[in-house]
């Protein structure tokens, strides 16, 4: 799909005649009747980036999708691809939940097994290399497709290195033609390269050939804080090739987007793990149907966190708020929601933390908070990392906020308590600084009078301040 006025593949304007949604409907139109005009998009956004000093890349997603007619009718027709419609037989059947792209079905993603499929996306590469003033290319594979059958996709792998290696070789190409010493070739991988080898992605491979200038490890949706940008580091040690993680603006697992204090726990973690700067993706913060009205964040507030997201120094000496949820085997999430029921006066539960590099940096201040959901003022917990008991300095009534609004200093809409459901309470324990650490545990010492479960939830560590 080209939102572009495209002479080899498909403009978005070439779907069908009526599209339901009225987002489809809109944007069909507002590419159509800019390509009319003479502002084609790839040509007026290369020509503004130059002017400002700016590199332009064009960005291309690899996934080709087959979509349903009821996903026209939600806005799925945006992405309506003629090719991909006619080819129900170039579909991957087998797709692993575990390991593929958010929301890939059986039946919707084309295989790169099949030569015509490489071809369809390396016609539009070539026409933008060529024909535009742009940059680069940009293919974002983020999130984990599936780009081949999920039990054939590991041996496939190769397949699309070889495609890799003639997308770089159309850039050469193409900037031989347009007097260009180098065209840039970026892509946007899953964040591990463990989990992007299992789709049949062999980045390791394609930055050991020189293939690549930067690579952006990403998910579909959200951010994993403890993403191991120190592997793609080490693969692209004394090769051309930097590391850009990819900032997102929330979604799973949170269910508002992340706030700049979080922002800035994500790229200090990346930056202490090799990163040589970070990328975005869908980084509006304007999620504001889906979320709730307390979610919505200024577009333009939203875009000036960027100018300090970018610069590590001010990143380590800022606040930095580190959700303390955990993703395993890839796209498994694992959230600290600890209870404690009445009768299991002490008993210790346990979570484990993730990681966070700047815990074990000295002269910071640390902490750790929580809510404790229908507790009570007469109750005690007592909490601990790796067995070492923590200081508890701060216990607040917490009725209608959270601990996230209290850190962001932007309380949330409030909320309507059901009826028999007891207010809660915001703990707040001294961290001391930890090299190593493994777990968190919390043991409630005395129940008062109220006998309704009690519940951990928005577990957060907190770093005030870098020396």
């Amino acid at each position: 799909m080209c939102w572009y006025g495209t002479k080899v593949g498909v403009g978005l304007w070439e779907g069908p005649s009526h599209f339901p949604h009225y987002a489809v409907r809109h944007t069909k139109e507002n590419i159509r009747h800019l390509v009319q005009v003479g502002a084609d998009p790839p040509a007026v956004v290369a020509e503004e980036c130059h002017r400002h000093g700016m590199r332009m890349v064009a960005r291309l997603s690899p996934a080709l999708a087959l979509h349903r007619e009821e996903e026209f009718r939600e806005g799925g027709g945006v992405y309506y691809n003629r090719f991909t419609q006619s080819h129900p037989e170039m579909t991957i059947q087998r797709v692993d939940p575990a390991l593929a792209g958010w929301g890939a079905r059986p039946g919707q993603m084309l295989d790169f097994t099949y030569p015509e499929v490489r071809e369809q996306l390396l016609k539009s590469i070539r026409e933008l290399a060529e024909s535009y003033d742009v940059d680069g290319i940009d293919l974002f594979y983020r999130g984990g497709g599936p780009f081949f059958e999920a039990d054939e996709a590991v041996k496939k792998a190769p397949i699309m290195t070889d495609f890799i290696r003639r997308v770089r070789h159309a850039l050469d190409e193409a900037a031989q033609k347009r007097g260009r010493s180098h065209l840039l070739l970026c892509a946007g991988v899953p964040d591990s390269p463990e989990w992007a080898l299992q789709v049949g992605l062999d980045v390791g491979a394609w930055i050991q050939e020189g293939l690549l200038d930067i690579v952006m490890p990403s998910r579909s949706h959200g951010l994993d804080f403890e993403a191991p940008v120190d592997k793609y580091a080490a693969l692209c040690q004394g090769r051309q090739c930097q590391v850009l993680p990819v900032l997102q603006p929330g979604i799973p697992p949170h269910s508002t987007p992340y706030p700049l204090a979080q922002l800035r726990a994500a790229a200090d973690n990346f930056f202490r793990l090799g990163a040589d700067g970070l990328a975005t993706f869908n980084f509006n913060h304007r999620y504001h149907g889906s979320l709730g009205n307390g979610s919505l964040v200024p577009l333009g507030e939203a875009i000036s966190w960027l100018a300090e997201l970018k610069q590590p120094q001010k990143v380590a000496s800022g606040i930095r708020v580190y959700p303390c949820y955990r993703i395993h085997d890839y796209t498994r999430l694992e959230r600290p929601r600890l209870s404690f029921a009445a009768t299991e006066v002490g008993v210790r539960k346990i979570h484990s933390l993730p990681r966070i590099p700047a815990l074990g940096v000295p002269g910071s201040q640390r902490r750790l908070r929580f809510k404790a959901q229908e507790s009570a003022w007469d109750d005690v917990l007592e909490v601990d990392i790796d067995g070492k008991p923590l200081v508890l300095r701060q216990r607040e009534f917490d009725m209608n906020s959270n601990v996230r609004a209290a850190i962001s200093g932007k309380p949330h809409q409030p909320i309507e308590l059901e009826k028999h459901v007891w207010p809660s309470y915001a703990f707040e324990f001294e961290v001391p600084a930890l090299a190593t650490y493994k777990e968190m545990g919390v043991r409630l010492v005395k129940r008062g009078n109220v006998r309704s479960e009690i519940k951990i939830q928005d577990v957060e560590i907190v770093i005030f301040r870098h020396s």
